[in-house]
């Protein structure tokens, strides 16, 4: 008989959202998660819709983030014409229990599928334009 093959640990720890602001040019939304913690921001121009994610983080220390992109049934992820979304920038920030808050630097960026016009990287850079 095999050996039995054992699960691996886990690599990632999904955040428990508490409440997540959709920021546009023409109103701030605070909102609730969906149950299965993720969230939609209902924004009629993404392309200037910032989104700030509050969720309290256990452990240690935060080694990466990961955000997933995923479309409903028969729908696109993004709302380009091709389908696509892009991710202008991205950075976050953690607030200690006596309220400072820190801005978290990455080294890297990466995505599963990107183009050569928008590389993962950009998201990283401090421009909004790329």
């Amino acid at each position: 008989m095999g050996t039995a093959l054992s699960r691996p640990a886990e690599r990632w720890t999904v955040l428990a959202p508490e409440e997540i602001t959709t920021i546009t040019e023409d109103e701030e939304r605070v909102g609730l998660p969906n149950a299965d913690r993720s969230f939609t921001t209902g924004a009629r121009d993404p392309v200037r819709t910032r989104c700030v994610v509050e969720a309290p983080v256990a452990g240690r220390g935060v080694t990466g983030l990961r955000l997933e992109a995923l479309a409903d049934l028969g729908s696109k992820a993004g709302r380009a014409r091709s389908g696509d979304f892009h991710l202008a920038e991205f950075s976050a920030m953690l607030k200690t229990p006596e309220g400072a808050q820190h801005k978290l630097e990455f080294a890297t960026a990466r995505a599963d599928f990107e183009t050569k016009a928008a590389p993962a990287k950009d998201t990283l850079d401090g421009d909004n334009t790329t």
